[in-house]
């Protein structure tokens, strides 16, 4: 739960769904502990869109549940930015677990946003459908050193919208092998 000395911790309106969480956290992963919520074996349609800037190797904790969630039935997809820092332990892992991932390579178009979107049974609660957004990214300096917030938003109507946007992201995007820059690390 929230700790409003440090800033840290989460929110949850138990009557709307709405969460709230909070960083820097150095005891958990923030987005390892939304994705565990995912359990089981898939019994229906289920699938979890990622649109992360930065997705970087430190995040293994991550990857591996999106790994997780891919075995047990899920469709997967990851989209990163044409300028993420997308670490390439991070893409072997994805490649491993056989996650589709798309990145944006156009001078003008790359992607800034840090939205996650699940569609499926979702911690005991039948047929959600679930937008997590805000400002963190999938970095190690997200989850332990920066000021960040992922607000969890279970309304269908928002969910469709993002979802929309996600399919016409994912389209004008490519699998080309992403090209590494000096400050990349891989």
């Amino acid at each position: 739960y929230y700790n409003p000395k440090k800033h840290t911790g989460y929110i949850e309106s138990n009557q709307t769904g709405y969460e709230a969480h909070f960083s820097p956290s150095s005891n958990k992963d923030i987005f390892e502990s939304i994705l565990k919520k995912i359990r089981g074996k898939s019994t229906n349609q289920c699938s979890l869109s990622v649109n992360q800037a930065y997705f970087t190797n430190y995040r293994k904790s991550v990857v591996n549940q999106l790994a997780r969630i891919k075995k047990r039935g899920c469709s997967v997809r990851v989209l990163v930015s044409k300028v993420a820092i997308f670490g390439k332990k991070i893409r072997k892992r994805l490649d491993k677990a056989g996650i589709e991932y798309h990145y944006m390579l156009s001078k003008k178009k790359y992607t800034h946003h840090k939205f996650i979107l699940y569609e499926g049974d979702y911690d005991g609660k039948k047929n959600q459908q679930i937008v997590w957004l805000g400002s963190h990214n999938l970095t190690d300096d997200a989850n332990r050193i920066n000021d960040e917030v992922v607000v969890k938003v279970p309304e269908r109507h928002i969910f469709h919208a993002y979802k929309r946007h996600f399919n016409e992201c994912w389209r004008k995007c490519t699998t080309k092998k992403i090209y590494i820059t000096k400050n990349s690390k891989g």
